[in-house]
């Protein structure tokens, strides 16, 4: 079956040091770039240092405690919070203008099935008419993945669609022989405008065979204007919160809107504040509003 592009991964490859009109028009041609050579080795090694703790601390080959579902299956290890894991990654990915969406380290172990292909901006709902020519007013976020491992197709390679960003919802979503496998090495960052057609790769290799965990280290950023006017979660007193109906609290900021935006470690803000877990979607139901008319996969995964 012919591909609905005819893109090929040495299509998305640019040197990081090139101009930026040029990083920026292969942006906007494509949707996502692989920016070769962007963190030293010495960059890349400091960030591996420091979350190694935090990924030794999930076990072996993945964390089927911290989540064994069909979007994140029990062998990847997902690590939240960056900022105050390691001031490398503050300083080597973090310093750019738009506003903080989310931060996360993605590992994939070997047996990792592929994830579906999934817009992340579907977590704003806002869909994409399509046109000829991309424009930028309709992207509310992008993702920027650098490699700390080698990855390759085999070790799941990120799957990205080029040219997805200006395909109208109206059609069918493309399917995984429209993607092409991202691969990399240590150093090298991808880009991705989250209107784009992607999802994390299978690792289909051996247990303990040479490059058979691949490891990403995420850094997200949206639109300045999508959050709330007054600052609820520093205007308001935690043990304040606490003493809210659970509507008010919801109002406040303490919700979720599905699919999976608001998530405090990986899982519904309402659990900080003591409540009990069946009362909110987890896990896999994180990812899926039941509201809305289809399922729409969501952000944090790549």
């Amino acid at each position: 079956m012919a591909r609905c592009h005819p893109y090929e991964l040495e299509d998305l490859c640019i040197d990081a040091k090139a101009p930026q009109a040029e990083i920026n028009a292969l942006i906007a041609k494509m949707g996502a770039v692989v920016l070769k050579g962007l963190l030293s080795k010495e960059e890349v090694d400091q960030m591996n240092k420091d979350f190694k703790p935090h990924l030794d601390a999930l076990g072996p080959s993945g964390n089927k405690e911290q989540w064994d579902g069909s979007f994140f299956p029990n062998t990847s290890k997902k690590v939240p919070g960056l900022l105050a894991k390691s001031d490398q990654y503050v300083h080597s990915m973090l310093l750019n203008p738009p506003q903080l969406n989310v931060t996360a380290l993605l590992e994939v172990n070997p047996g990792g099935k592929a994830q579906e292909l999934h817009r992340d901006d579907a977590i704003y709902h806002d869909r994409i008419k399509g046109s000829d020519v991309w424009d930028p007013r309709q992207e509310k976020s992008i993702l920027a993945l650098a490699a700390l491992t080698k990855v390759t197709p085999e070790n799941g390679g990120t799957l990205i669609v080029p040219g997805s960003h200006i395909r109208s919802d109206d059609l069918p979503a493309p399917t995984y022989e429209d993607a092409i496998h991202v691969a990399a090495e240590p150093g090298d960052c991808v880009v991705i405008l989250c209107s784009v057609y992607h999802g994390g790769g299978a690792n289909s290799m051996e247990v303990g065979a040479p490059n058979s965990v691949r490891c990403m280290a995420l850094c997200g950023f949206s639109c300045g204007y999508l959050k709330q006017e007054e600052n609820q979660y520093l205007q308001l007193p935690i043990e304040a919160v606490k003493r809210l109906p659970i509507e008010a609290q919801r109002l406040a900021g303490w919700d979720m809107s599905l699919p999976y935006l608001g998530y405090v470690n990986w899982e519904h803000p309402l659990l900080t504040l003591g409540h009990d877990r069946s009362i909110v979607p987890q896990l896999d139901d994180l990812f899926y509003d039941k509201v809305q008319d289809a399922p729409q996969p969501s952000a944090v995964s790549a």
